[in-house]
């Protein structure tokens, strides 16, 4: 009992918070671009249809006929965007392709002469520049680090697919591997020299394994190595520790002591496996002497905050804030101090808040913006196409967290875990800095969600 109404409770969270967002995405179109309400609404449900067409496929077609078109599709598109589109690798991102090659000539004093402050306050960094340094000295070729990001989001779309598949079903899984082989963001992003491809398909390895309830070290041993080349995942980990803590109040296990042994157990082989991994290559890091400071000394949570609380640049990056990275003799404790000012007035600390969900969630996302960095043209119909399925996806999943709360739908328990998910990320978004690029990281539990809604729609057809 006290079982069902946990996750009934995480079921209208979701719900609310999914209405939260389409509230944001719907004062954008009309305050921004002056679009009707009707007009918005008509659209998002015409990208609703085109969900539910996928699913509709899916039931004509054989699943091995299907995977293989759908995975081929979603190959060529992401093959054909990394050649027709030359992104030029600016801002953060051309600091660490030019400190990559620098390093791959055997220049590795290069970050003490050019770089030292960047990686003084950004050392996470430091492991990403190592990967494409090793890329580049093999293939000498940027081109290369590119189609591996198409690799990457190969993986990461069949990874999906294979998750909503345990999660639900077979159906649901095809319409979810559909959506993100032709969403636009999935494709765009893999011209831009981020490190954000790479580390989804670690963190969807590590959640895929999670729900497989293999043995969780392997859930910590991908999470790590995701965590290593972009500090996020410890998100994922977090949510995972709320849910095994969930589950050792709800779980019926007659023996309370060996339901404890269980969850501490797998805690215990989660959390030693992540810390482990990340020390060792920290370590192994620090020997080389790129650091200026030790790997482990870690100023970004603060900068972090410090720029999410910003009320004069609604939780953005700003020059302020930047320029104190510079600047502090004491970072971490002028950072602390800013900090503590910013969150004293409460009026605006919840003011800010409002503006953040907006700016964070219902905004065109910037990864078509990095994409055609350096490239004398941009695509509306592009910007167009995503931002509405964005917006159908985000019905669809308030519809699942529905279906879920009133038994319509059979799913396995772990679901739950995605919208624990769903609701950390926007809790955690209140407080740190924003950009719409940082939604890449929380689109598939809205991709996952919607083959759920879709197969259900289509069936009570």
């Amino acid at each position: 009992m006290f079982s069902s109404k946990i996750y009934k409770l995480i079921d209208i969270l979701a719900f609310v918070f999914t209405l939260i967002i389409l509230h944001a995405f719907f004062n954008v179109r009309i305050e921004k671009e002056g679009a009707y309400t009707g007009l918005i609404a008509v659209n998002i449900l015409l990208f609703v249809l085109l969900i539910i067409f996928f699913r509709y496929l899916a039931e004509k077609i054989t699943k091995k006929v299907y995977l293989i078109l759908i995975l081929s599709i979603g190959f060529l598109l992401r093959l054909w965007w990394i050649n027709v589109i030359n992104t030029v690798a600016v801002s953060d991102f051309g600091i660490l392709l030019k400190t990559a090659k620098h390093i791959a000539s055997g220049d590795f004093d290069f970050i003490h002469r050019q770089y030292e402050w960047y990686f003084y306050n950004y050392p996470y960094n430091i492991p990403f520049v190592l990967y494409e340094a090793l890329i580049y000295k093999i293939f000498h070729s940027v081109w290369i680090i590119k189609f591996l990001n198409v690799i990457y989001s190969m993986i990461s779309i069949f990874l999906i697919y294979l998750i909503s598949k345990n999660l639900s079903n077979e159906k649901a899984g095809l319409t979810a591997l559909s959506i993100a082989a032709v969403f636009p963001n999935y494709v765009y992003v893999n011209s831009v020299l981020s490190n954000q491809v790479l580390a989804m398909m670690l963190i969807l390895t590590g959640i895929y394994l999670f729900i497989r309830q293999k043995k969780l070290a392997y859930t910590g041993l991908f999470l790590a190595m995701a965590q290593i080349i972009r500090p996020l995942a410890i998100v994922f980990l977090i949510g995972i520790f709320i849910y095994l803590i969930i589950k050792l109040f709800t779980e019926k296990i007659n023996n309370s002591l060996d339901r404890l042994k269980k969850i501490s157990i797998s805690a215990i082989q989660l959390f030693g496996t992540y810390y482990a991994t990340i020390f060792i290559v920290f370590f192994i890091i620090n020997l080389t002497g790129l650091p200026k400071k030790s790997m482990f000394y870690n100023p970004i949570p603060y900068y972090k905050f410090l720029v999410g609380l910003n009320h004069q640049s609604n939780g953005k990056a700003n020059k302020e804030d930047a320029d104190l990275t510079k600047i502090a003799t004491d970072f971490k404790q002028e950072a602390l101090n800013k900090i503590k000012e910013r969150i004293n007035d409460k009026k605006a600390l919840i003011s800010l808040f409002r503006k953040k969900v907006h700016n964070f969630w219902g905004i065109y996302n910037t990864d078509m913006y990095w994409s055609y960095k350096g490239i004398k043209k941009s695509n509306d119909v592009f910007d167009f196409y995503t931002f509405y399925l964005y917006a159908a996806m985000v019905f669809l999943s308030a519809l699942t967290a529905l279906l879920m709360f009133f038994q319509k739908i059979n799913h396995h328990s772990i679901t739950q875990y995605l919208w624990i998910l769903l609701l950390l990320f926007g809790f955690i978004y209140l407080w740190i800095e924003i950009q719409a690029r940082y939604r890449y990281s929380i689109l598939f539990i809205f991709i996952i969600f919607s083959g759920i809604s879709a197969d259900y729609l289509y069936k009570k057809q």
